[in-house]
């Protein structure tokens, strides 16, 4: 909805979280490009000592290409939505917003 694109996407599934455990992983982490980038590869890396595995894409940039992959717009469902989410999660947070700061 932001006018982002998901890299992995049409792609493989890059479980990048929980990776204390061997069972529970699922693919947490996201990394977003304008329509100018292209993918050229993504992958997770080894462990770190976190509970993420490291996550990237090598991307390169192809302008002339960036209309074939414009992302689509939000409809006005999905912004209503969203605005319902996020007065939801302030008012769960007493008027502050998910990192705690104030909205405004």
């Amino acid at each position: 909805m932001g006018g982002l694109l998901d890299v992995s996407v049409g792609r493989s599934f890059y479980n990048t979280f929980d990776a204390t455990s061997f069972i529970m992983r699922w693919p947490l982490d996201q990394i977003f490009v304008t329509e100018e980038f292209r993918v050229m590869n993504i992958a997770t890396g080894d462990d770190v000592g976190s509970d993420h595995f490291p996550f990237y894409a090598e991307l390169y940039l192809q302008q002339e290409l960036a209309d074939e992959q414009k992302p689509e717009l939000p409809i006005r469902q999905q912004i209503k939505t969203a605005r319902e989410q996020i007065k939801e999660e302030e008012k769960e947070n007493g008027g502050k917003g998910q990192n705690g700061s104030n909205n405004q």
